[in-house]
């Protein structure tokens, strides 16, 4: 029978799938359900993943977490779910690190209320380096910037390439999120080979494994002391990017490509 995959942002459509074919749906987060409140989480609740997650005959879930919030929630769908992760895109490859100049540069990924830049802008208050941050800048942190006396890049609406590239020339990668469904910059730094800090929360440490240096996301203290660890130790450093570069073979595209290969011939079968 026909499969169709509703693999992101359509979900409201799948109720109107051809119920006498295979219809998956793949979640990425609960991140809708914890941000809206009042009638805005109930029709998101019911259009976004109660309707469409009662029709499905499969979900796949990016990360543990993510199938976790998922149950707990619906937990009528308990047995349509499995784990499948997102892999990481062929252009993220090794790249030999430079030798660090004067001062590091330091890789921010995200301006979103979730990826934590305030806090990451205050901890690395002093520090003779460099940040390149990746997203749109809000006047309060383009002053607290200033403020801390931080020399900083900021760029927005890049190419895949040129987000290739600000990992190839950067040292250090910043992730400290609070929320992620799934945290697809830290395989991103482990296949180009860079050290990255991110937040010892879930799906972070399951995506990272070994591979990353972790940090409480709400002490500004533990941020600030994950970043003097990086750039005084360049042992941790080369022995993170070893590490990472075996990560990433977890989420290389034929590894993903083979586990839903597997799951269409299981539901077709």
């Amino acid at each position: 029978s026909k499969i169709n995959h509703i693999t992101g942002d359509v979900h409201y459509i799948l109720p109107f799938l051809n119920e006498s074919n295979i219809n998956i749906l793949s979640v990425h987060d609960c991140v809708l359900l914890e941000q809206q409140n009042g009638i805005k989480q109930s029709v998101a609740k019911l259009l976004w993943y109660l309707l469409p997650m009662k029709k499905a005959t499969a979900i796949t879930a990016i990360s543990t977490k993510t199938a976790k919030d998922l149950i707990e929630i619906y937990p009528e769908v308990k047995n349509k779910i499995s784990v499948i992760y997102d892999p990481v895109s062929p252009e993220f490859k090794y790249f030999k690190p430079q030798n660090i100049k004067s001062h590091f540069n330091i890789l921010h990924i995200g301006t979103k209320p979730n990826k934590n830049l305030v806090r990451v802008i205050s901890a690395l208050e002093g520090f003779k380096i460099e940040l390149t941050i990746i997203g749109k800048l809000l006047d309060a942190e383009v002053a607290l910037l200033k403020k801390n006396n931080i020399q900083y890049i900021c760029k927005s609406n890049l190419s895949l390439n040129e987000i290739v590239d600000e990992y190839k020339n950067t040292d250090i990668v910043s992730f400290p999120s609070t929320y992620e469904g799934f945290g697809m910059p830290i395989i991103e730094a482990n296949a180009v080979g860079r050290p990255i800090l991110t937040s010892n929360i879930e799906p972070l440490t399951e995506v990272g494994g070994n591979s990353a240096y972790y940090v409480d996301p709400y002490d500004i203290n533990a941020i600030r002391n994950g970043f003097i660890s990086l750039m005084a130790d360049k042992t941790l450093r080369i022995d993170l990017i070893e590490r990472g570069l075996k990560n990433a073979k977890r989420f290389n595209a034929k590894t993903i490509a083979e586990q839903y290969s597997d799951l269409y011939k299981r539901l077709s079968s």
